[in-house]
């Protein structure tokens, strides 16, 4: 195992551009936020770098980064996340970074008692 490779969670923050085909409506609606969101997921999920250990990940954008960005080509926003891992899985950052661009910091401890963690779940 790499001596960068960690288990358990990693927090990542991101510019993320949507490969949305078609025109985008820059009124923000439910199906709108519903398409986001979905592409967001899928576009992190679906990627063939994606390490298949990956349990769960999570990830938020603010709606006012979004409403700016409905107005520019390509549509690009800031997303931030976590994803965990699989028990007794590593992963370490040049496989992360592989899989899509961001900067990644490993989250010391269970996810669920990260204080950084829990703020960000409330928002």
């Amino acid at each position: 195992m790499p001596s960068s490779a960690r288990k358990g969670t990693w927090h990542f923050e991101s510019l993320w551009t949507f490969p949305f085909s078609g025109p985008i409506s820059p009124m923000i609606t439910s199906d709108l936020l519903h398409d986001v969101d979905s592409e967001l997921q899928r576009d992190l999920l679906e990627r063939e770098t994606r390490p298949p250990y990956i349990r769960s990940a999570e990830l938020k954008y603010k709606l006012s980064d979004l409403e700016t960005a409905l107005n520019k080509t390509p549509i690009t926003i800031r997303v931030n996340g976590y994803i965990q891992l699989d028990a007794n899985r590593a992963v370490d950052r040049d496989k992360l970074l592989r899989w899509f661009q961001a900067t990644w910091s490993p989250v010391d401890g269970q996810l669920g008692r990260s204080a950084a963690y829990r703020e960000w779940s409330q928002l």
